[in-house]
């Protein structure tokens, strides 16, 4: 069993049932201290759940990385293991984690080979693009602990250093969090690592699709090269989402007859995208901010 005392964080937001499900499989998981879910939508504690797990309600929807810096308040553990909830990770991949994360110092995060349930290899090694610096479509690892530039949030063990001393960027609140850590916990000096022989499953919930992400999509690619790339690269960047994907969301909506809150997110995203950014470090109050014109 690990020395490292890991407290396992699982952002809940929607149906219940895949919350409840991955709550019971990693309850039984050794390598775990503490289980801990952030009731995103302010849903009530399941009567059904053991009574070791915490259950957390914050006041209102805190985003991915608010919920794990809500959890960071009310627990203390040498490493996190942070999850979206439509996640299956067997005990073994959970313990390789932390062998990794306990006997490498330097690697700061590390994450599993994520499958599809078909099998299909569904994220593996983030890089970033040459031109915009853009996160992208990850390559098949080539060995057994994979040096990467980012990995996703949907797993990712973290240290609580890193957490310390880089900290997770929560104004994102949903989108980009966690290529912005990675990128810095890299300049930072640590290692960011995939690990090719422990796998999770993805099953996909979808919760959060549509005129939803849209907004999202485009405000937090802007808020991720601001803070991580030139000003050319940005200008790039800002010239193909203005002058390529917001027509390209519109044409769409024109010829599909489907409404124009898909454009209309992606514009809102867009002009958002190039305002000042908040100055706390803390989702915005009005987030999510397409509630304001979209059921959320």
């Amino acid at each position: 069993m690990s020395r490292l005392t890991v407290a396992a964080v699982i952002v809940h937001w929607g149906p219940i049932e895949p919350t409840c499900r991955l709550v019971v499989e990693l309850a039984s998981t050794s390598a775990l201290q503490n289980v801990l879910v952030v009731a995103n939508d302010m849903s009530p504690r399941p009567s059904s759940l053991p009574s070791a797990i915490g259950w957390l309600i914050p006041e209102r929807n805190l985003g991915y990385a608010g919920a794990l810096e809500y959890a960071r308040a009310t627990e203390s553990a040498d490493a996190w293991l942070l999850l979206n909830n439509d996640i299956f990770l067997p005990a073994s991949t959970v313990t390789e984690l932390c062998r990794v994360i306990e006997g490498e110092p330097l690697v700061g995060i590390a994450s599993p080979l994520l499958r599809t349930p078909d099998g299909q290899v569904q994220s593996s090694c983030g890089s970033f693009t040459l031109l915009t610096s853009l996160p992208v479509a990850r390559t098949p690892p080539r060995s057994e602990v994979q040096e990467c530039m980012w990995v996703t949030g949907a797993v990712m063990m973290l240290r609580e250093e890193v957490l310390l001393k880089v900290g997770i960027d929560t104004r994102y609140f949903l989108g980009f969090e966690d290529a912005d850590l990675c990128a810095r916990a890299r300049s930072a000096g640590w290692r960011v690592v995939l690990l090719r022989d422990a796998e999770g499953i993805h099953r996909g919930a979808g919760t959060i699709l549509g005129p939803r992400w849209q907004y999202y999509a485009l405000r937090n690619r802007l808020w991720f090269l601001r803070n991580s790339s030139s000003s050319l690269r940005y200008a790039v960047a800002l010239g193909w989402l203005s002058g390529f994907l917001l027509p390209r969301v519109c044409l769409a909506d024109l010829f599909k007859r489907r409404g124009w809150v898909r454009s209309y997110s992606a514009f809102r995203g867009l002009l958002d995208g190039v305002k000042a950014l908040p100055e706390q470090n803390w989702p915005r109050d009005d987030e999510p901010v397409p509630k304001a014109w979209i059921e959320w």
